[in-house]
């Protein structure tokens, strides 16, 4: 049989699909093993509209959280954002559903969209070093009250932002969310 891709077996499709079984294509960065995906990030235009509509299909969330988000920009520079969040209990992984913050990583977009894919990871910084040898980027970190850095984002330009998390700190997150 023949496709607009080639004959069966021999096109472009088959390619990347024999490919993923066997492993990644030559050259392509591996080992960064980072577990089960932790939770989704929502970025929302409005916050409100959003818990709302997402109330009205079932999803149980936590209380909202009012943090000031204080993020350190790869230049160095500081930053703080108010926020708004909640997390969906249950099970991973959750949904965390964040209000839009103008001129930051939190940037307002059009309605409701995808922010971020989480992971809980032991340590921040070697994971990111591992990370950015297979070309992501730190765009923010955001700090403990004693300049720690508790999590991070990262962002690539084929794959979007995902953040990780210290595993130390989810308990505490799976608490609140489940409350």
């Amino acid at each position: 049989m023949t496709s607009p891709l080639g004959p069966a077996g021999q096109g472009p499709v088959d390619d990347f699909v024999g490919r993923a079984a066997g492993g990644p294509e030559p050259g392509i960065p591996t080992g960064v093993d980072l577990g089960p995906l932790a939770h989704i990030g929502l970025v929302a235009d409005d916050f409100d509209a959003a818990y709302r509509a997402f109330t009205a299909i079932g999803v149980r969330w936590s209380t909202v959280t009012h943090p000031v988000a204080r993020l350190t920009l790869p230049d160095g520079t500081v930053r703080e954002y108010e926020v708004a969040y909640v997390a969906a209990a249950g099970g991973e992984p959750r949904l965390k559903l964040l209000s839009a913050a103008a001129g930051s990583v939190f940037a307002a977009g059009s309605g409701t969209a995808v922010h971020h894919l989480s992971y809980w990871v032991e340590q921040i910084g070697p994971v990111t070093t591992q990370l950015q040898r297979a070309g992501w980027v730190v765009e923010a970190s955001g700090h403990e009250a004693d300049g720690s850095v508790r999590y991070r984002y990262l962002v690539h330009p084929a794959a979007g932002r995902i953040e990780l998390g210290l595993t130390r700190n989810r308990a505490e997150f799976d608490a609140w969310a489940d409350r």
